[in-house]
């Protein structure tokens, strides 16, 4: 199990206060490590080949780990270098890099504008949990289902004008923590549990 967390230092068992359901269900399971830490950030290289060396995964740039995409990115890199090798264009790789981090990146910078900002974070919970369809294609770029493009210029002006101006009588009637949105909790409301 591991929790993100912005705050420094706080013990599992604090965040998981956090969360009462997952809570619950842990209860009495035995603890078989001990917590650590890391610091994870979101990195873009002006290059990844040099010669007839490339670089794949982490070594490459990453996205923040709050995206949970480092594995992913790291077995597309590999497929790609794959095929560039297979054409003896090691530029090709070096052009086609930079696409595959493309949305794990700008997922991580939406998530982090959110933490940083409760009144975007509550405006966005609420607007996914009412909007399925607006929900479901933003998830489908996620995972590469459809390109950015194919989420449309509607669904885009939908989703921009919904955040910044929000329904009037949602918006009273909306939780002002997001932790009464998310279930999150107490100091640690922005920590995100992964099983």
């Amino acid at each position: 199990m591991a929790a993100i967390t912005r705050h420094r230092g706080p013990k599992f068992d604090e965040i998981l206060e956090g969360f009462p359901y997952l809570r619950r269900k842990l209860l009495g399971v035995p603890t078989i490590g001990r917590g650590r830490g890391a610091v994870t950030s979101t990195r873009k290289l002006r290059r990844v080949t040099r010669g007839n060396v490339a670089l794949i995964g982490d070594a490459s740039g990453s996205a923040d780990a709050i995206t949970g995409e480092g594995l992913a990115s790291a077995f597309r890199e590999a497929l790609l270098l794959g095929e560039a090798l297979g054409r003896h264009s090691i530029r090709d790789y070096e052009i086609g890099h930079s696409r595959i981090l493309r949305i794990p990146q700008a997922m991580a910078a939406m998530m982090l504008a959110m933490d940083r900002w409760p009144w975007l974070r509550n405006r966005a919970l609420r607007l996914l949990a009412e909007d399925s369809e607006l929900f479901t294609r933003l998830l489908a770029v996620h995972v590469g289902d459809i390109v950015p493009a194919g989420f449309g210029v509607g669904l885009g002006l939908r989703l921009m004008g919904r955040l910044l101006y929000p329904k009037t009588s949602s918006e009273a009637a909306a939780p002002q923590d997001a932790s009464q949105v998310n279930a999150g909790g107490a100091e640690f409301g922005q920590a995100e549990a992964t099983l």
